[in-house]
C-alpha cells in the first residue's frame, strides 16, 4: 500500500473510531503534508502533525488498559495508544508503521 493510501485509511479510521478533527478534504502531496479543508478554508499541515497527536493515536489504536505501572516515581497507566505512538515515534517510516493497523 502506497503512503497516500495509507494515510487516507488510517484517517478514515481514526474518524471512525471518534478523532474529533474530521477533514473534509485530503490532499497528499508526497512530501509529508496534507491540504485540509473544513469549514474554514484550506490549511497546510504536515501529516506529522496529524500522525503524532495524541487525539489521532486515541481514536486510531484505542483508550484500552494495558497495565498499571508502579515505580518508586511514579505509579500510573499505559494505554494502548500510548505505547502505540511510541513505537511510531522510532520508525524509519511511520505511515508503513500505521498501515501494518488498518
Amino acid at each position: 500500500m502506497e503512503n497516500e493510501q495509507i494515510l487516507k485509511k488510517a484517517i478514515e479510521k481514526a474518524i471512525k473510531n471518534g478523532w474529533k478533527k474530521k477533514l473534509d478534504y485530503v490532499c497528499y502531496d508526497g512530501a509529508g503534508f496534507i491540504d485540509k479543508k473544513d469549514a474554514s478554508g484550506i490549511e497546510t499541515l504536515s501529516i506529522y502533525e496529524i500522525i503524532f497527536s495524541h487525539d489521532f493515536a486515541k481514536a486510531f489504536w484505542g483508550e484500552s488498559a494495558l497495565n498499571e505501572v508502579h515505580t518508586s516515581h511514579w505509579t500510573g497507566v499505559h494505554y494502548v495508544w500510548q505505547v502505540y505512538l511510541q513505537k511510531m515515534v522510532l520508525e524509519k517510516n511511520p505511515l508503513k508503521y500505521l498501515g501494518k493497523y488498518l
